[in-house]
């Protein structure tokens, strides 16, 4: 064999060869290494928001449930408490049921018993709540002072804030008690 093609064949890489493909290397490395983390702290704050929403959506649907059975009484219905953040009434089966939200640990909170030692938390992160009561007149006309006798209409405003992805989350329902008569 050739000694000049033998030399070829021996050569190998140069230094600045493999200084260059290291550098590249790592480069390809560092970017694909901030995709992937990317990827996965999107994930992680997509699922954390759709969870969050879930949440805020099924507590909002229990409170509509829970209102759709108050308990018609006369010309009204059964309910001992109207405020902005807490309603206390009488369902259908007797059930004394309080619908509260305490915002100093940011929770909504269901009891279904007069006691209510241990309340069920509906949602917590709960930054906002808030129940608005519309009501009809004798004489027909809408009345936004509603009492449990004129009581027709109940507006829930709710806000939750997911504290992993810190995405606010607002969502308002209104639930139209039932006829009693």
């Amino acid at each position: 064999m050739n000694p000049l093609v033998r030399a070829l064949r021996n050569r190998g890489f140069t230094l600045i060869e493999l200084v260059i493909v290291i550098v590249l290397i790592g480069l390809l490395a560092a970017v694909g290494t901030t995709m992937i983390s990317d990827s996965f702290e999107t994930t992680y704050m997509l699922n954390s928001s759709a969870s969050s929403s879930a949440k805020t959506r099924n507590a909002l649907e229990r409170v509509e449930r829970e209102l759709r059975e108050v308990k018609p009484l006369g010309t009204g219905f059964e309910i001992t408490t109207l405020t902005d953040s807490t309603i206390s009434f009488t369902r259908l089966d007797n059930t004394h049921v309080t619908i509260d939200f305490n915002s100093a640990d940011k929770t909504l909170r269901l009891c279904d018993t007069s006691a209510c030692a241990s309340p069920i938390t509906l949602a917590d992160q709960v930054t906002g709540f808030v129940m608005t009561y519309s009501g009809i007149d004798p004489d027909g006309s809408s009345s936004s002072s509603a009492t449990s006798a004129n009581l027709k209409f109940v507006e829930i405003s709710m806000t939750v804030t997911d504290a992993k992805s810190g995405q606010v989350l607002a969502q308002t329902t209104r639930v139209a008690l039932r006829n009693t008569g």
